[in-house]
Order: C-alpha cells, then sequence, then structure tokens
C-alpha cells in the first residue's frame, strides 16, 4: 500500500495529522522537525516526495501520527498529547522476544489488524482502526485510553506503546537505522475494524491497578515555621507540577555518569539522552518516573539555579523530543 494510499484510508478529510521527521546530526543526535497536514491539502503529494529526498538523500526517517490533532498557528506544530483531538486506533509495536508467538496471541484475543506495517525485517506494528475515532474531550477520556491499551501491552509482553502522541513509520521509506540496512517499510491493508466500545468491553479485563502509594493528605498538617535560611530557588512562582521534587538530592548514577562523559559534560544533552534510555533500554513509559529520576540524577538545586522559572518548559521538552 502506497504512503499516499494509506493516508488518505486512515485519515478523515477533516483531521490534521503529524508527519515526523528524525534528521542525524554530525555529532550523533537526533534533531526532531514535525509537519503538520490534511488529506485535503493540494501539494500533499508535493510534501510526501520532499520527504522521500529528505529520507533517501539525507537519511531522515519519517514517521506518521496513530492519531489526528488539534489545528495549531504554529510553524512548528508539537505532537505532545494535550493537541491530540481524536484518537484513530489502537495499536501494537512487536519487535522483540518470539515475534511470531506475540503476533499470534495478538491475533488469537483481538482478531486480524486493520494494518500490518513491517517496519524492519520481521518487526512489525499492528494497526486496529476504529470504525469511527474517539473523539478526545477531556484529559479523562485520554487516560482511560491509555489505560486500556497499556493492559493489553503488558499482558503480551511487547513495547509499551500506549502513549497517544505514538508515531509509527510511514510506508515507502527506508528505515535508517544503519543496523536496518535501508529496509524499506510496507503496509497491507485488510477489512478489519473494532468499534471503541468494543475495544473497551475487551481490554478492561486486562488493566493494570495503579500500585503508586497515595500522597499524604496535607488536610491536618500544622504550618511550618518560616526559616531564616537562605531559601532555596522555586520551581515556580506559585503552585507547580514539580514541587513534589524540589527536595530531591543529588544521587549518583552511573548510567548519567556515563552519557556525561560521552557527551563531554553537555548536561542538557545528556538529560535527553538519558529520558531516550529510560524509555527504550528501560521500557519506563510513566513519566512522572522519568522526571523523578532526571531529577534524582542532577540534583533539584542544580536544575533550579541553571534553568529557574522555565524548568517547566525544560522538562517538557526533553520528554517530548524522548519520544
Amino acid at each position: 500500500m502506497k504512503n499516499i494510499e494509506f493516508l488518505r484510508d486512515y485519515f478523515q478529510d477533516d483531521e490534521n495529522f503529524i508527519i515526523a521527521q528524525k534528521h542525524p546530526m554530525v555529532d550523533g543526535k537526533v534533531k526532531h522537525h514535525h509537519t503538520m497536514l490534511n488529506i485535503q491539502m493540494e501539494n500533499l503529494s508535493a510534501h510526501l516526495g520532499r520527504f522521500y529526498y529528505l529520507n533517501r538523500d539525507e537519511n531522515v526517517d519519517i514517521y506518521f501520527s496513530l492519531n489526528s490533532y488539534k489545528t495549531q498557528k504554529t510553524f512548528y506544530p508539537s505532537r505532545k498529547e494535550e493537541f491530540v483531538e481524536s484518537i484513530k486506533s489502537f495499536y501494537f509495536d512487536i519487535d522483540k522476544g518470539d515475534i511470531e508467538q506475540k503476533k499470534d496471541d495478538i491475533i488469537n484475543l483481538l482478531g486480524h489488524p486493520t494494518y500490518i506495517i513491517e517496519s524492519s525485517k520481521d518487526k512489525f506494528q499492528y494497526i486496529y482502526k476504529f470504525i469511527e475515532p474517539k473523539i478526545v474531550k477531556s484529559e479523562e477520556d485520554r487516560e482511560n485510553f491509555k489505560k486500556l491499551l497499556k493492559g493489553l501491552c503488558y499482558h503480551f509482553d511487547i513495547d509499551k506503546t500506549f502513549d497517544t502522541a505514538r508515531i509509527f513509520r510511514l510506508s515507502d521509506y527506508m528505515n535508517k537505522k544503519p543496523q536496518n540496512k535501508n529496509f524499506k517499510v510496507t503496509i497491507q491493508k485488510y477489512e478489519h475494524y473494532y468499534n471503541f466500545q468494543e475495544f473497551e468491553e475487551l481490554a478492561k479485563n486486562y488493566i493494570i491497578e495503579d500500585t503508586k502509594p497515595k500522597k499524604a493528605s496535607t488536610i491536618d498538617a500544622k504550618p511550618r515555621k518560616k526559616s531564616l535560611k537562605t531559601k532555596e530557588p522555586k520551581i515556580n512562582s506559585g503552585e507547580s507540577k514539580f514541587d513534589k521534587y524540589k527536595e530531591i538530592k543529588k544521587v549518583p548514577n552511573r548510567k548519567y555518569k556515563e552519557l556525561l562523559n560521552k557527551y563531554n559534560q553537555d548536561k542538557s544533552t545528556t538529560d535527553l539522552a538519558f529520558a531516550k534510555w529510560l524509555r527504550y533500554s528501560k521500557q519506563i513509559t510513566d513519566e512522572d518516573i522519568i522526571i523523578e529520576k532526571i531529577f534524582k540524577a542532577r540534583g533539584c538545586k542544580e536544575l533550579m539555579e541553571k534553568h529557574g522559572y522555565q524548568i517547566e518548559y525544560y522538562i517538557d521538552n526533553i520528554l517530548e523530543k524522548s519520544l
């Protein structure tokens, strides 16, 4: 199935989607660029042609967003989950262990997928398209979908690809990772669909209960006396989602130190490389855990002295680029 045929089959006329490009840099880093497109665009073919030459001549890997996005008035659209407008499908990335057995296990439980992507030699991505997309009306809608898909990913022991900002490789482009030897990505289409209710009914049997301890109640907490000591740098001038990390002290981390030496003591580059290592080598998908480990590797005081009130932007940027 050609990439333009796939995109026109997968997305509706009024849906925006993102083509993600990963540009290799001379220092071994990867630069991310996102292009928001729509099936009705007259120059859609021209865009796909431009990506073809980037892929062929400049070793740029090409991906598409599995879900549709809200319109963003910027030349640099974000792939963050908060901008996802509708959930188009549920999906699995099968690239480790006994792949043939895992493919059979998935099909035995869920039936045949709508699309099968061969992303590299004998490694596959399954997409089960919904008859009608699930509109994301609230954060609760998004988290409910992720919880359902997460349970299935753990049940099948495959990559933990349950976030709604997920991207898969697009057909007709080559997989430019050196070990994949310019493997040409293919997509096969089958007339099998799900509705969201069917998916929800089946997947709820595999939900993993959250075992994180609840935060201690502060209702009965007594106010502390003001300290005369010099104040630590604030994470923000007010409430912040990073307040819970402000007491974290620096804890030596062998992997972080190894990466720091590799990147000549550049801590921003090391933070990103460390986040990627946590996601893909350690298979950590909970971003709260990734953030906590970064804070432990750097220490809150050091991070705040460097980034101050921009800490939220800095951490969000690290998380997005590590996807």
